[in-house]
């Protein structure tokens, strides 16, 4: 007779392995979810980005000098969740793929029946937005006062700071291709299958993506501190995360499970403040604004929020208007999201998430750049790993999304 343990440990492991039609099935729908999330994701880009950002904060600045209130205005980039039939058809998919995922005999089905019910209540959010422009709902989400205190005593502590543009290791002089050589290398010291590439119409300075490219924007010089933060920020933790989920078998991880932004900002964050030898002012200053404004986005009227953050922080005008423009993305309505539920906004993560890590051990935080999990899931991390351990995923070659055929 085998001691009782062993016998739970090999029965659990049996439950785990999943048989050869049921795994056939899991990558065939897995391969369905990354159709559906690239075309997802392609579009929310857009809706994030605010497209009369600087023309705003010029507004807010001329309303706080002539002591006038205002309201904070957002024009999201032109993106399809205009379209009613667009965001239809494509709630309707994730619909469709919520309820195979319930017939489908499978441990990890629950994250993605979680996500797809996160993507159809964004979808009819976005969409909502747009059918009701002339209103200003209250799109974000109340930051805890835990995570609120801590950030006013970062804030009382660290006063934002002017770049001295005369300290060579600020200057940004470094060219597009200067530094596609030097991140790539970075890339490659860490074994991560990913290509630099130079994008000669990209609007933001560098994106990650999840096809293996890091892209850096022609237009756009670098500073030796610039490039010392990416490699340690984007490089070792938002690119090593999109690779080590390709590495799993299953696009679901290449995307994350909900609330993995939350470890993703975090450890960013964390790797920023300790492994950089030149460190970019204002790092924790900017994580901190972002959870003051929000804690009073709607107990305050506009003009009084910014007061209120100008007395505290001393900051610059035009740097207080941005992160009030920021706060008031439409993005931010994280009562329907479950990838920040519990936990704030989009903006919020980076706070709390280097809250959650800060005292992890190195080992740990590796541990969650290897798999891509957000805080819900901490507890199953364990039968996440014996159920990619048990079915022997091939690590993936991407392939974009529209050209698979499901």
């Amino acid at each position: 007779m085998i001691p009782l343990t062993q016998y739970i440990t090999e029965s659990f492991d049996r439950y785990m392995e999943m048989s050869p039609k049921d795994k056939h099935a899991l990558l065939k729908l897995d391969k369905k979810f990354h159709k559906y999330m690239e075309e997802f994701c392609h579009e929310q880009v857009h809706f994030m980005n605010v497209a009369n950002l600087q023309e705003e904060m010029e507004r807010i600045v001329k309303k706080v000098e002539k002591n006038e209130d205002f309201e904070v205005k957002i024009k999201p980039e032109k993106n399809k969740f205009e379209d009613e039939y667009f965001c239809h058809r494509l709630a309707e998919a994730f619909q469709e793929l919520r309820h195979e995922f319930t017939t489908l005999n499978c441990f990890l089905s629950k994250y993605y029946i979680e996500l797809c019910e996160e993507k159809i209540r964004q979808i009819d959010f976005f969409n909502t937005y747009y059918k009701k422009k002339n209103l200003k709902p209250k799109y974000n989400t109340k930051p805890s006062k835990r995570v609120y205190d801590e950030a006013v005593k970062i804030l009382k502590k660290h006063k934002f700071q002017k770049v001295d543009k005369m300290d060579k290791k600020f200057q940004r002089n470094v060219s597009p291709e200067k530094s596609q050589e030097r991140l790539q290398k970075a890339i490659d010291d860490r074994g991560l299958d990913w290509k630099v590439v130079i994008d000669d119409n990209m609007v933001p300075r560098m994106s990650v993506r999840p096809y293996r490219e890091f892209r850096i924007s022609r237009t756009n010089l670098f500073s030796e501190v610039d490039l010392q933060s990416l490699e340690v920020h984007e490089v070792e933790v938002h690119t090593a995360r999109k690779h080590c989920g390709l590495q799993t078998g299953l696009y679901l991880f290449l995307y994350g499970l909900g609330g993995s932004n939350i470890f993703d900002e975090g450890i960013a964050i964390y790797n920023s403040l300790n492994k950089c030898k030149n460190q970019k002012p204002n790092i924790l200053f900017y994580v901190a604004i972002k959870i003051v404004i929000a804690y009073h986005l709607y107990e305050m009227d506009a003009l009084e929020l910014f007061k209120f953050v100008k007395d505290l922080t001393g900051a610059p005008d035009k740097v207080i208007a941005k992160q009030m423009v920021r706060v008031n993305r439409c993005m931010d309505n994280t009562t329907l999201f479950f990838s920040s539920a519990n936990f704030g906004s989009a903006d919020q993560d980076y706070l709390n998430g280097y809250m959650m890590v800060r005292d992890m051990s190195e080992a740990e935080r590796q541990e969650l750049i290897k798999y891509p999990i957000g805080p819900a899931q901490m507890y199953e991390l364990d039968n996440i790993k014996k159920f990619l351990k048990v079915n022997k995923f091939e690590p993936l070659e991407y392939k974009e999304g529209s050209k698979i055929k499901v």
